[in-house]
């Protein structure tokens, strides 16, 4: 039976911090991407909160989180410590982590700072964490120019303008999505919190220490890596080279599928990631 879908604050460090979260048992931690909410994952929580107790993160400077600057810090380093704020606040030790797009990165980054407490790592249509700098930076540009129209000038049109843009099918971006995210966006400082996160992402130097494709093959978790074959973010080929070099993982790659899978193919999303949880 599918759980209640619960929303929850906790004092992270000093940064109030929004979550969603349902269902008991093993934990699973769920990151969303960059300018995303938590609310990214309302299909797919209850689905897999039969089986473990799923808390999807606002991240820093994201959804209706606290905002904060980043100190000269890449982005990485800072979202990275938040997380684990978060988590030790929820008093959650062993997890297994999952990351859509920036959050795969995320996911990955957390991993590398906490490996034992890592059960199972999955990570969603995430060229940050295997695009070379190159298409990295060029990718990086192409979000920033999207989602700056939203953030700029938050609309309905204009949020829905954005989601759109990197999905297969525009008819799977859900009304739900878009009113969450134009109220986040419209708060105060939202904006520039964004464009701050962007930049630093986008200072090669700065982030160089937190790439992941220099070094997958270290990801000793289990993993399982989830794609959509038209996800214009990210080549499904850089997706499948990095399945090959991780030493335990396996690969998912959706037909007729953008950047988001759990969104555009719900049910075989939640089908897929819950048998590999629970394998």
């Amino acid at each position: 039976m599918e759980q209640q879908l619960r929303v929850g604050f906790v004092d992270a460090g000093g940064v109030n911090t929004r979550y969603l979260h349902a269902g008991s048992g093993p934990v699973l931690v769920l990151l969303h991407g960059v300018g995303m909410s938590a609310d990214i994952w309302f299909k797919n929580i209850p689905h897999l909160a039969r089986s473990h107790r799923v808390i999807a993160l606002d991240m820093l400077n994201h959804g209706f989180t606290d905002l904060a600057p980043y100190e000269g810090c890449a982005p990485q380093q800072k979202i990275t410590e938040h997380i684990l704020a978060c988590l030790d606040a929820l008093g959650i030790d062993k997890f297994s982590v999952a990351g859509s797009s920036f959050g795969g990165q995320l996911a990955a980054l957390v991993y590398f700072a906490v490996p034992a407490r890592i059960e199972n790592l999955v990570i969603i249509g995430s060229g940050t964490s295997f695009n070379p700098e190159a298409e990295f930076a060029a990718s990086l540009a192409r979000v920033l120019q999207t989602a700056l129209q939203a953030y700029d000038d938050p609309t309905w049109e204009s949020c829905r303008k954005r989601m759109e843009s990197v999905v297969y099918t525009p008819s799977s971006v859900p009304d739900e999505l878009l009113l969450s995210q134009l109220t986040s966006y419209a708060r105060p400082g939202m904006a520039e919190a964004y464009k701050a996160t962007l930049a630093g992402m986008m200072d090669l130097d700065l982030v160089r220490p937190f790439r992941l494709l220099e070094r997958v093959e270290q990801l000793r978790a289990r993993t399982l890596i989830v794609w959509g074959r038209q996800d214009i973010r990210g080549a499904v080929e850089r997706a499948l080279a990095a399945s090959r070099v991780i030493p335990d993982c396996a690969i998912e790659v959706f037909e007729e599928c953008g950047h988001f899978p759990h969104l555009e193919h719900p049910q075989r999303f939640n089908q897929i990631v819950a048998d590999f949880l629970n394998g």
